[in-house]
């Protein structure tokens, strides 16, 4: 049998949320892998973690691993940090290419194809903050908190904007409403050549 290989390729990442990724199917009897090309800020100088150890974006390296005590490959800089962890029912290898390309290095990680299941995450943090949800991502195939740390802060006020698109449009009625409110908008036929449409609080 062949191998199914999934690929894709990020380039210049830079951190705007919280970022979790499930992939998962089902292929019997072949191998899975999915291969990530990228770098984290603009360029390779990044740090890549693997079963424990620390390798340099920039190589030149190629690694392929067979037995993880940790099933998860990570790529960090400045705080931010992209991982892939295994969540599926059979392991078959990670590794990483640091030549793939003049401004990508590639990590992949390797699984049966029948229930397969990876999480890719990409957050605020370090390898430490999936490392340790990792173990639980392999038991459960899930994780039950995010990974990493985000500093959420809740605005004020949330500007809340409803658009209603008609070439000519009659409004039945005039609302006014404040908090916590259900707005019930109903076309209700028409007048004339125009939609009529009533807005009311309920």
């Amino acid at each position: 049998m062949g191998k199914c290989r999934v690929s894709y390729i990020f380039r210049y990442i830079s951190l705007t949320s919280v970022v979790l990724l499930l992939i998962s199917g089902i292929a019997f009897a072949r191998p899975v892998t999915m291969n990530l090309a990228f770098n984290i800020g603009g360029d390779k100088d990044n740090i890549i973690r693997v079963n424990g150890t620390s390798f340099s974006g920039l190589g030149p390296d190629e690694k392929v691993i067979a037995e993880l005590d940790k099933k998860f490959i990570s790529s960090e800089k400045n705080s931010k940090v992209l991982a892939m962890v295994f969540a599926g029912s059979d392991f078959l290898g990670s590794g990483f290419n640091t030549t793939y390309s003049a401004n990508e290095y590639l990590l992949f990680l390797s699984q049966d194809g029948y229930s397969n299941r990876l999480l890719i995450t990409f957050t605020n943090g370090t390898f430490r903050d999936v490392e340790n949800k990792a173990q639980d991502a392999e038991a459960f195939h899930m994780v039950s908190k995010i990974f990493g740390n985000m500093l959420i802060l809740s605005p004020r006020s949330f500007p809340f904007f409803i658009r209603v698109e008609y070439g000519s449009l009659h409004l039945d009625g005039r609302i006014r409403f404040d908090g916590p409110t259900k707005l019930f908008i109903k076309n209700i036929g028409k007048i004339g050549n125009m939609a009529n449409v009533t807005m009311k609080v309920i």
